[in-house]
């Protein structure tokens, strides 16, 4: 997010701000259950209805904060599926009605959601990812958003493999302390 907010001008404040509130969006998948966030399969309609809550769960969790980052965050967190042409979530927003920090998010979210290893999917390849962007442009994602990362493209890249073997630290730690964790521990000795 930081990177598309540099493409667009901000300042080094206003970037740092996206930075750490971007971290943020997916906070409200607190409240959602680990058999859905973690189910290897398609959700179901019903499923897909409570992982959606994700949003507004995240904006309850991040209201009241007089602190810019948290603040920015609440904003982030209830946007960022918020799609260009009005068909996303909660609210339905449309075009520059949707938080610029919604919109740039929205776009780094699918790109990271596409192209990295999920539990329930592989990665796409970038020759796979691009045309899926390319084919939102105006109707997922703001244009001009979208213009800009695939400027920085490269960057993002980047970005994305020094930081993808963290999958398995973060694996790690959602089991710790969980009774699979607690026999092994014991069984080591």
């Amino acid at each position: 997010c930081a990177l598309i907010a540099e493409g667009l001008g901000w300042g080094k404040e206003e970037v740092e701000v996206i930075f750490w509130s971007s971290l943020m969006h997916d906070v409200g998948k607190l409240g959602i259950p680990d058999r859905i966030l973690q189910k290897p399969g398609p959700l179901t309609p019903e499923e897909r209805k409570v992982m959606e809550l994700h949003t507004t769960i995240g904006g309850s969790i991040l209201k009241g904060s007089k602190a810019p980052v948290l603040e920015k965050s609440r904003v982030v967190a209830l946007t960022h599926h918020e799609k260009f042409d009005g068909s996303g979530y909660p609210r339905g927003l449309k075009g520059e009605k949707i938080p610029v920090e919604g919109r740039i998010t929205l776009l780094a979210d699918v790109f990271d959601a596409l192209s990295s290893k999920r539990v329930y999917k592989e990665a796409m390849p970038e020759s796979e990812v691009l045309p899926i962007l390319q084919g939102g442009r105006g109707t997922h994602f703001d244009p001009k958003i979208l213009d800009v990362f695939l400027d920085r493209l490269g960057e993002a890249r980047k970005i994305q493999e020094r930081y993808s073997d963290r999958e398995e630290d973060f694996d790690k730690l959602r089991n710790l302390g969980s009774p699979e964790e607690n026999s092994e521990e014991s069984d080591r000795g």
